[in-house]
């Protein structure tokens, strides 16, 4: 019989309870609790709507035990009767439908002996024989008989020693219970089959007959085994019932059971919960109250793309906490990394030797392992909830293109304390951003629309952000979003916003400017931050009273983009940026670690990355802690990677049809190293699909299904097919620009995912790209490329971002530019323009922000940019001017400490040409800055040819004239001689000295 979606609950609820006090052979001995255990839960049960006639009763009590007083019949629960139950009285007489549901309860002794396939579990009937195990009741014959019941839910109950061994006959753990049951779940769970079994005690644990609180029991108060009291207070006194909405489901119940069985029997017993059946899984037995009514639930959220539990090619952040799943080992065992208190050896501690704990540590792991999810989505919402007193939490950062700039912005509150005491105070601030949610009380992540649905979007991702991250995140975004929030205010309060901007950039532009030349300026912020850190505690929001003995946590995400980024970017600048670049690196790195030297046991720094870039900082600055930091990720197992399917799926009232799909997914994922970012694109996927056909109204359930699975080509072929078919999309009549049209977008798309690449010693990885470099010569090509990211964006392959008020977009994760079959052959067919082309992006830049005169507005924008990329070239000028810039705010007269712009030109590089001949091609890659530059490089060229040349005439011309000049100078001298001889010889023939006037006559002649 189907059941119908209309059903709110079961025709019958049946029950059988079993409990053995008492065993005829003398071997076995007695109980004391388990008759009274399962005379109690059958008492219990009639509160649950099971009516006494439809409760079977099996007991065995002692002989000394009267069982008056009970209102129903019972038999005795030896095996003649369990057999008679199983073969006849279950499947003949009770007859459960598909409309009913059955729960079978057992309390007395258990064993367990080895099987091939592990142990095998067996009841002990009050008839058994120990060593004649045909008198037992083998837990795989009761699975084989329950399987042929036709009942809709089925729970059984085992509350007996290796009650675990249950689990051999069944097929893997469930997942942890739900923070909340919507209506929609509660359909799921009574709509679908569900076949599941509790059990007090492991596969290899003996279950405790009495309460060790039984010393504390009042006189005539009944006494029970640890798992049946704890079974009864979750019940009867509604403690399971966590989400407090009058259901709880056999999850809450097991949840509740394994923290109190666990104090009860103090760690005797590991209670377990295990499904029966693989097809009967999606559903959940549930125990609801009396006056339990379905529609004071919940409603779930809505199928939209803001509802999407899984983050597709973006990691979790903080505030995804809820979402994340699989991990909890691995983040346990960080959390008791950072808490350790071994210590270890270093050779220059202050200048002495010492012993101190590891204050750094690396997350190594290959992309993809899922290093950044664990640290904000894991480790970080743990500290903050759990060691709040003991940890005080830097805003995470990468390092990005200028890694001081990122610097700076993580320890801007620990620098200026004072501007989160003044955001606490500007509460008007809090408020107004708050009040663009549909509900204040809801945290932003439950939001499905905001109150003002013509918002710009950057505002809506601000107002999403506001109320989920910590005050010290919340300064950074006054400054990033600040053109949308100014515009919130009028008057006075807006007036307030601006001083406030202006003193957060102030501040930053400070920290900017004094981080690079000063290698102990971060040290020295901790110490001031540790001598007044008590004299603050508990002033603003984040904070708490004995602030003072707070270790200070820095967490840089991505730590590769060191290499990746900064230094890929400064080298390759016509050679004069390569040894800048290099410096930013390795004094970005020297003030990370005098700060650890420094303060060993006052800093925590934790860095997450690529395995395939550790080599490069065995030699670092870092070399004496690296030794002791490494923290590598393992891989997921099987059951970790469940969690991580099922687990955001059942919060948002999701099932995958069939079952069987999960299995699929864990088993391909299992065979790809470093492939969770796919695993979960390809979860994000299948909910768009599913997302879009509720939109159109084509299904009604709330199922991820294996036909969308397979169209997209599974977790190997999701991500390429999906920008394979945005790509093609592009030429298409109903989605894209048309045939001919379309080409030319997708020339654009592959123009834009080729500058998002960036390539360092092999490597290909992700580039961020600001959205100024997206501005092209032609208006018609700047418009096509924008309509082609907010394609990308809205397809969840690209990312949009924004810095101190600099928007950005960068692919979502490197298995894009890595994995994307597509842009490997662009890649592999354009490497030597590629090449080129990484090279002159730095190069326009650089010429552009030389020649360009700065504003205030856009210096603040740029400054920092600027001054991780050419401090170094410039420090001794920077030095002798930086007092007075900052004082006068005179930013347009930095023109004095600039470099001519010309220099940077490549009028005499010997790549010009062949940029010249590219940039007048109709496939011309240059934006708008590159095209200025490669033509203004073309021009000075010329320019210089042109002065050669005239350099050549000058020259000729005044060689001409001065060798003139020395022929007329020789030829008056030679006559002068001349004139000279010949009157010599006139005055010497007067004188009769004939043969000396005959010598001059010769002498005149020769000349």
């Amino acid at each position: 019989m189907k059941w119908e979606e209309s059903r709110t609950n079961f025709d019958r609820n049946l029950a059988v309870i079993i409990g053995i006090d008492h065993y005829d052979h003398k071997t076995i001995h007695d109980l004391s609790t388990a008759v009274n255990d399962a005379n109690a839960f059958a008492n219990l049960l009639q509160n649950y709507g099971y009516k006494p006639e439809n409760i079977i009763r099996l007991f065995s009590p002692r002989p000394d035990v009267a069982l008056d007083h009970l209102s129903q019949p019972y038999r005795p629960a030896t095996l003649d009767e369990l057999n008679i139950l199983l073969e006849d009285t279950l499947p003949n007489k009770l007859k459960p439908t598909h409309a009913d549901r059955l729960l079978l309860y057992f309390a007395g002794h258990g064993i367990a002996e080895n099987g091939n396939q592990g142990p095998a579990g067996y009841l002990i009937p009050q008839t058994a024989e120990i060593g004649d195990p045909k008198t037992y009741l083998s837990m795989q014959r009761l699975s084989e008989a329950l399987n042929r019941l036709d009942c809709h839910h089925l729970l059984v109950v085992l509350d007996c020693c290796f009650g675990g061994a249950f689990r051999w006959v069944s097929t893997r753990k469930l997942i942890a219970d739900l923070e909340i049951i919507h209506k929609e779940n509660y359909d799921r769970f009574i709509r679908f089959p569900a076949w599941q079994v509790i059990t007090s005690a492991a596969h290899d644990q003996e279950a405790l007959d009495l309460s060790i609180d039984r010393r504390v029991t009042r006189e005539g108060e009944s006494v029970h085994s640890p798992f049946a009291q704890a079974l009864f207070e979750g019940l009867q006194h509604n403690k399971a019932d966590f989400i407090a909405d009058g259901v709880i489901t056999a999850h809450e119940l097991y949840c509740y059971l394994e923290e109190r069985v666990s104090v009860l029997s103090n760690n005797q017993q590991t209670p377990g919960l295990y499904p029966i059946r693989r097809d009967c899984d999606k559903g959940e037995y549930i125990f609801t109250q009396p006056g339990f009514s379905r529609d004071r639930l919940k409603t779930a959220p809505p199928l939209n793309k803001d509802n999407n539990p899984y983050r597709g090619l973006k990691p979790f952040e903080e505030r995804h906490a809820r979402f994340f799943f699989g991990r909890t080992a691995l983040r346990k065992a960080l959390i008791d990394r950072l808490n350790q208190s071994t210590t270890i050896q270093v050779e220059h501690l202050n200048g002495e030797a010492g012993k101190v704990v590891p204050p750094l540590t690396v997350i190594l792991g290959g992309s993809g392992s899922g290093k950044s999810s664990l640290v904000q989505a894991g480790l970080l919402p743990d500290l903050r909830s759990k060691q709040a007193d003991q940890w005080y939490i830097l805003d995470p950062f990468r390092p990005g293109e200028s890694p001081f700039t990122a610097l700076a912005r993580a320890i801007l509150p620990i620098v200026k304390p004072e501007l989160l005491r003044q955001l606490e105070q500007a509460d008007f601030l809090d408020r107004r951003l708050r009040s663009l949610l549909p509900d204040p009380n809801l945290p932003a992540s439950d939001q499905n629309t905001t109150a003002e649905p013509n918002q710009p979007a950057s505002l809506t991702k601000l107002v999403r952000l506001w109320s989920t991250v910590t005050p010290e995140a919340r300064l950074l975004l006054v400054e990033d979003y600040f053109k949308q929030i100014y515009p919130l205010f009028s008057g006075e309060l807006a007036q307030q916003v601006m001083d406030f901007n202006r003193a957060i950039q102030d501040a930053l532009q400070q920290i900017v400017f004094d981080l690079p030349k000063h290698p102990h300026y971060l040290s020295q912020a901790i110490a001031h931050w540790s001598q007044h850190a008590g004299q603050h505690a508990g002033q603003h929001a984040g904070q708490h009273a004995g602030q003072g003995d707070r270790q200070l946590l820095m967490v840089i995400d991505q730590f590769e983009e060191l290499l990746t980024l900064s230094q890929s970017k400064g080298k390759l600048q016509n050679g004069r940026t390569s040894t800048a670049a290099a410096q930013v690196c390795t004094a970005f790195l020297e003030v990370i670690r005098l700060a650890l030297r420094d303060h060993p046991q006052r800093l925590k720094v934790l860095l997450t990355l690529r395995s395939d870039f550790e080599p490069r900082f065995l030699n670092s600055p870092l070399q004496e802690w690296w030794p002791y930091a490494r923290f590598p990720v393992r891989p997921m197992n099987s059951d970790e990677l469940r969690e991580a399917i099922e687990g955001p799926a059942q919060l948002q009232a999701l099932y995958f049809e069939p079952t069987d799909l999960v299995g699929t997914l864990t088993d391909e994922v299992g065979q790809m190293p470093g492939a969770l970012p796919l695993l979960s694109f390809t979860l994000s996927e299948l909910y768009s699909e599913l997302a879009e056909k509720w939109r159109k109204q084509e299904v009604s359930d709330r199922a991820l299904r294996l036909e969308d699975y397979n169209k997209l080509g599974g977790v190997a072929g999701s991500l390429s097919k999906r920008a394979t078919q945005e790509y093609e999309n592009l030429v298409s009549d109903d989605d894209g620009f048309g045939a001919v049209v379309g080409k030319t977008y997708q020339a654009t798309m592959q123009r834009i995912m080729l500058r998002m690449i960036a390539l360092e010693g092999g490597s290909v990885a992700r580039r961020k790209v600001l959205e100024s470099e997206l501005d092209y010569p032609t208006p018609e090509e700047s418009q096509r490329v924008k309509a082609v990211v907010d394609r990308l964006v809205n397809a969840r392959l690209l990312v949009r971002g924004q810095e101190a008020g600099v928007a950005y977009v960068e692919p979502a994760h490197d298995f894009l530019v890595r994995g994307w079959d597509k842009l490997q052959k662009w890649l592999k067919d354009e490497q030597e323009t590629l090449a080129l082309q990484q090279r002159l992006i730095p190069a326009a830049n650089d010429w552009h922000e030389k020649k360009t005169g700065e504003t205030p507005a856009n210096w603040r924008e740029k400054a920092r940019h600027l001054s991780d990329r050419s401090v170094f070239r410039t420090v001794e000028l920077v030095q002798s001017h930086k007092r007075k810039v900052l004082q006068k705010r005179q930013f347009k007269h930095l023109s004095v400490i600039r470099e001519n712009s010309t220099d940077y030109l490549w009028d005499d590089d010997p790549r010009l040409e062949q940029l010249n001949r590219l940039i007048s091609s109709q496939d011309s890659w240059f934006n708008r800055t590159e095209d200025l530059f490669v033509r203004q490089s073309v021009v000075q060229k010329e320019k210089n040819w042109i002065g050669k040349i005239l350099l050549v005439i000058v020259i000729g011309i005044s060689t001409c004239i001065l060798l003139r000049w020395v022929l007329l100078s020789q030829k008056d001298r030679l006559l002068e001689q001349v004139r000279a001889s010949k009157e010599s010889a006139e005055a010497n023939l007067q004188a009769h000295h004939e043969l000396e006037a005959m010598i001059d006559m010769l002498r005149a002649g020769k000349l």
